[in-house]
């Protein structure tokens, strides 16, 4: 059974799913597509140009927008709508920029500028997943040293990776030390 507040904005062209609950004060735009099972929180804003998926949350006044370079005077509209994927998270406080896709989740306050992939949890401003942040800078100084370049932040970190990569085992990184890209990354023999 769906709930929309009767101080909720909502316009008549906006298809809305099964079991949708929307808060008080949110304004549901002209076109926006909600799937079934969603929670948007009072005070969001929801544009034309939106789809959101099934089993999601919007948290309280989370913004989405849907042109970048006001005023455009509607050439938003050609642009990829903004996409939340199914299973979902939107924290409170948050603003979300025109034509993103957003398959992780989103922590509440957090400025999402780029799309979201699947199992991430982003947050800040602008919005990053740390962990995934950390990997790529790991990556980066795993080939970086396999090029022969030195790569890593300072001569602490130089000497625990040169220690790691000068036995003549390959290097074997502990997953959890690996997944933070802590400078600190663990020999195992």
């Amino acid at each position: 059974m769906s709930y929309i507040s009767e101080k909720a904005n909502v316009y008549d062209t906006a298809k809305i799913g099964e079991n949708v609950s929307i808060g008080a004060f949110a304004e549901i735009g002209n076109k926006v597509k909600i799937g079934n099972n969603v929670k948007i929180g009072c005070g969001a804003f929801i544009p034309e140009n939106v789809i959101i998926q099934d089993d999601v949350f919007i948290g309280p006044h989370t913004v989405f927008v849907n042109d970048k370079y006001p005023p455009s005077n509607g050439a938003w509209r050609d642009e990829f709508p903004t996409i939340v994927y199914s299973g979902t998270s939107i924290g409170a406080n948050s603003t979300i920029l025109p034509s993103i896709q957003i398959q992780g989740n989103v922590g509440a306050g957090s400025v999402v500028t780029k799309d979201v992939p699947e199992g991430a949890v982003v947050y800040g401003n602008p919005a990053k997943d740390p962990y995934l942040e950390a990997d790529r800078q790991y990556q980066t100084t795993i080939t970086n040293l396999n090029k022969g370049k030195q790569s890593v932040q300072s001569d602490d970190d130089n000497q625990i990776v040169k220690d790691l990569v000068s036995t003549d085992d390959p290097p074997v990184i502990d997953e959890e030390v690996s997944k933070l890209n802590l400078p600190n990354f663990k020999k195992v023999k």
